[in-house]
């Protein structure tokens, strides 16, 4: 969402990708070929880069270009550039430094090798997609503030209230087997997005309503089995994996509503697309979501169960509630762009 915006929006700056993999791009993509981007494609083996990147500093990316007047690193990873060249680091999050426990040993040694703090420091500027994570940055790392600049992400256009009896969301929920009435989560199969929990309080809430489903869309991702093991013991609970990018918006559209009280998040993308797309959502009241949800979707603490089943029945059982999360949470939602996200990011850019 980010790069091909930057790049249109700045034809007076010379792009150099760096990408380092032994298989081609399998997108082709248009602005690729614009007369100022010129991908570099190295074909080192991915653990010998890294390794090598971090015990020896080397190879710096920089000379790898040809040669950069600055480095956007858009989030941080292993990778070193020259000391005379000025860097400016995405931070999405640090939630490692919160919940290590959640993390899987090779997650842990990826971490370490990255050496985030160290990337904190060096950078001429940081950007972060919410002021939680700017306050983990100076509170942690011991980061100056204005080093940081707070740009939140957008939500694409695509994610809009949708008929239930759209062709597009029958077909997708022919191709998922999606039932009528569905409690949706979408979002990687990990600890911290507190998945057990949301099994736990829609087990509550299907003794007063039985004909409900809940969908857990998304990619497993690390320390899934204690999930598959609470799927196992609770009634109408569907996990259909994966979901194909063109699919995503009419996902979303399925859904009676939205469950996502994550341990934590840096800024949290699948509320806000949710509530583009005109579904109630329940969300955590910690970290960077309340910061995009504003008043616009219930919060609840994730580590009570019980007020998120209690929340999920009241928002079901009261219409007025129900409508005006819908009508709230497409309002608030219109206030973040993917337009504004990369404006304010070549801002930073230039800046540094």
């Amino acid at each position: 969402n980010i790069l091909p915006r930057l790049i249109e929006s700045a034809p007076d700056i010379e792009w150099y990708l760096f990408y380092n993999d032994r298989n081609e791009l399998k997108k082709k993509y248009t602005w690729l070929n614009y007369p100022n981007v010129h991908l570099i494609h190295k074909r080192w083996p991915n653990r010998l880069f890294n390794l090598s990147s971090a015990l020896l500093g080397w190879p710096k990316i920089d000379n790898l270009l040809g040669g950069v007047d600055k480095f956007f690193f858009p989030h941080f990873f292993v990778g070193e550039v020259s000391k005379n060249i000025k860097i400016i680091v995405t931070f999405h999050d640090i939630s490692f430094k919160y919940y290590p426990q959640f993390f899987s040993i090779k997650h842990k040694i990826w971490q370490k090798f990255s050496r985030p703090q160290k990337k904190a420091i060096q950078a001429s500027r940081l950007i972060v997609d919410s002021h939680s994570t700017m306050n983990d940055l100076v509170d942690l790392y011991n980061i100056k503030s204005e080093k940081v600049k707070v740009i939140y992400l957008g939500v694409d256009d695509k994610f809009r209230a949708r008929m239930k009896t759209d062709k597009e969301i029958v077909q997708v929920r022919r191709k998922y087997n999606i039932p009528s009435k569905i409690i949706l989560f979408f979002g990687t199969t990990e600890p911290r997005k507190n998945i057990v929990g949301v099994i736990k309080a829609f087990a509550e809430f299907r003794k007063l309503n039985p004909e409900y489903h809940l969908i857990i869309a998304g990619a497993l991702g690390w320390k899934y089995k204690g999930v598959l093991k609470e799927i196992e013991k609770t009634k109408n609970v569907l996990m259909i994996g994966p979901v194909d990018n063109k699919d995503r918006e009419f996902v979303y559209n399925c859904a009676d509503l939205f469950v996502y009280p994550s341990f934590f998040e840096g800024f949290g993308l699948p509320p806000l697309e949710a509530m583009a797309s005109g579904i109630p959502v329940i969300t955590s009241n910690c970290s960077s979501l309340p910061e995009v949800v504003g008043n616009s979707a219930i919060m609840v603490d994730p580590f009570n169960i019980s007020e998120i089943s209690f929340v999920m029945k009241e928002i079901i059982k009261d219409k007025k509630l129900y409508k005006s999360l819908r009508v709230d949470g497409i309002k608030r939602a219109m206030e973040f762009s993917w337009d504004m996200c990369a404006d304010k990011t070549l801002e930073v850019i230039k800046e540094a």
